[in-house]
């Protein structure tokens, strides 16, 4: 009968079942562009972490008169470290707007000079409304 179900799908809408279900659970999800300032590419994981210790002790020998003022409140700078092989991507950020990581990226140029504004695609999860009905939820009855 389910095999029955989904011919009638495919012959009628043109689409399986599943690509209905996918395209539904695709509506949950948005993608979203945040940026990074990236400082270093290397291929030496040893030389990407004393970076990220370098830049975060950077940053705090930096006044508060000496920071932006759009950066403000930003008492630890979030560096990390990306790894797509081969190299190991040393990044600050991530930031919500190019220009936020523009302003980053003029207070890094004179200890960073090769630093570059590496924009990402980030695929984020809507939360459900309260109160919206949910079909699949759990029950603590159960």
């Amino acid at each position: 009968m389910a095999g029955l179900a989904c011919g009638l799908c495919l012959a009628i809408l043109g689409a399986g079942c599943t690509g209905a279900r996918e395209a539904k659970e695709e509506k949950k999800s948005t993608v979203k562009r945040v940026y990074h300032v990236q400082i270093r590419m290397t291929e030496r994981k040893a030389l990407a972490d004393r970076t990220v210790g370098e830049a975060k002790s950077w940053w705090r020998e930096r006044s508060a008169a000496e920071r932006p003022r759009a950066l403000t409140g930003m008492d630890e700078l979030p560096v990390s470290i990306a790894w797509r092989p081969p190299l190991y991507r040393v990044r600050i950020g991530p930031f919500a707007s190019r220009q936020r990581a523009e302003v980053m990226l003029t207070v890094v140029d004179g200890t960073y000079p090769d630093a570059f504004i590496a924009p990402q695609r980030v695929q984020t999860q809507r939360r459900p409304q309260r109160g919206a009905f949910r079909p699949f939820a759990r029950s603590s009855r159960y």
